[in-house]
């Protein structure tokens, strides 16, 4: 009978056991769920035919809608018509392997466009089928448009620069005739004055 008592002493420690290892991986998914949700980046993840299976608050936020407005939709819905074309590259891309990043404009739910930039990585299960990918977006749409008020103020002083050239080769050429003409009036009074002496 000992052994019988061992034996249930066992599974008692192996269920105690089980029951702190489903704690601690709770645990450990609520404390990555929290993380996941407090960064300043977007995470947009998608299954193996493109639609959206997870997007934390961020990137909700940044598409001007709820989480659970996004889970479903396809990333052809959310990347600007214009740019599909490159997205079915990178897509071919993903499910090579590679991972990229690039600039791209999203469409947001209030049909606005914001300017993303996207570190996107495959994943891939344990046989190597490709199970979709892995985003992490950031909103670089004000530093878009800070760079292209910057590229338009560089243009307006590389103008005003032309112009006060312009001003400066007039002015050069003003005093230049300025010049002559004071010379030319200074030798004739001077020529006057000797043809005046006797």
């Amino acid at each position: 009978f000992s052994g019988y008592g061992d034996h249930r002493e066992l599974n008692r420690v192996g269920r105690r056991q089980r029951q702190m290892c489903i704690r601690d991986s709770r645990e450990s998914k609520e404390e990555y769920q929290r993380l996941v949700e407090k960064l300043n980046e977007g995470i947009w993840i998608v299954d193996q035919d493109e639609k959206t299976t997870f997007v934390n608050t961020r990137m909700a936020e940044m598409l001007e809608a709820s989480p659970e407005d996004l889970i479903g939709r396809s990333t052809l819905d959310i990347i600007h018509p214009s740019y599909h074309e490159i997205i079915r590259e990178k897509m071919k891309n993903r499910k090579s392997g590679l991972s990229e990043r690039y600039e791209i404009p999203l469409v947001t739910a209030k049909n606005r466009q914001i300017i993303a930039e996207i570190s996107a990585s495959p994943s891939f299960d344990p046989y190597g089928r490709y199970t979709g990918s892995f985003g992490v977006v950031t909103d670089i749409t004000k530093r878009k448009e800070n760079e292209q008020k910057i590229r338009l103020y560089a243009l307006q002083m590389e103008e005003r620069t032309k112009e006060l050239e312009a001003v400066r080769d007039q002015l050069f050429q003003i005093n230049a005739d300025l010049d002559r003409i004071v010379q030319t009036r200074t030798c004739l009074l001077y020529t006057s004055d000797a043809d005046d002496d006797p």
